[in-house]
């Protein structure tokens, strides 16, 4: 019994340490602008109020049609011993589960684990999703003006595989194809090879667009991140 409790110990302290790495990541991704935060610039005229782009979309619960509340209470943090044994459980099972993610539409993967994210108290970010502001209220206006199609030289080789991965793609419904007419900006992209022999990655270069929006840089753990995280410790 006594074994079982500093086992049990031990791995409330591993939950906890991931976590508080995980709350350190979103804590330093400030996506959020505010109005005397906006960045000054030379280029443009600067309008009073920072521009957002597009809409806010609500998100949808991947497989159940209700729209999920923005405003829920938040949960009771606090943790029994069986519930410990419960989560402990369950971070190891979306461990598996997020290796086989193939079955889950793309823009689904982060709503489809809100419950994670709930319980690391990141929910709201998630649900809300990222709003991105423009420099000037001028910017959209000079993209449009001067959106043409890149003129890019590359091999054949290279040509034919972002060929390839673009229709890759659209057959797993990353992209959609669109009238030319309906584009207000185009990013540049192109295939570049892989350390992996015969494995190439395409590549979208976002630089132009970047200049004429407000950004912070931050870092964003991915998955295979946190897998070594959990082996480290387990280690």
């Amino acid at each position: 019994m006594k074994k079982n409790r500093i086992y049990i110990d031990k791995q409330k302290f591993k939950i906890d340490k991931l976590e508080q790495k995980i709350e350190n990541s979103v804590s330093r991704s400030k996506l959020y602008q505010k109005d005397n935060h906006i960045a000054n610039t030379s280029e443009h005229s600067k309008s009073q109020q920072p521009v957002p782009i597009g809409k806010v979309i609500q998100n949808h619960r991947v497989g159940t049609p209700e729209l999920l509340n923005w405003n829920e209470a938040k949960e009771n943090r606090h943790i029994t011993v069986q519930q410990e044994q419960v989560n402990r459980q369950w971070i190891n099972n979306l461990m598996s589960h997020c290796n086989s993610m193939e079955y889950i539409p793309v823009g689904g993967r982060l709503i489809h684990f809100l419950e994670a994210w709930r319980y690391i108290r990141a929910d709201q970010l998630v649900m809300k999703g990222i709003k991105a502001y423009w420099k000037s209220s001028q910017s959209p206006v000079i993209l449009a003006d001067n959106c043409k199609v890149p003129n890019q030289q590359r091999s054949k080789v290279s040509e034919a595989e972002l060929s390839r991965l673009i229709q890759k793609e659209l057959e797993d419904g990353i992209v959609e194809e669109v009238m030319r007419e309906d584009l207000n900006w185009i990013n540049p992209c192109f295939a570049i090879p892989k350390q992996e022999k015969g494995k190439w990655r395409k590549i979208t270069d976002c630089w132009t667009l970047n200049k004429h929006l407000c950004s912070n840089h931050f870092i964003m753990e991915d998955i295979h991140i946190l897998q070594e995280l959990l082996n480290r410790e387990t280690g």
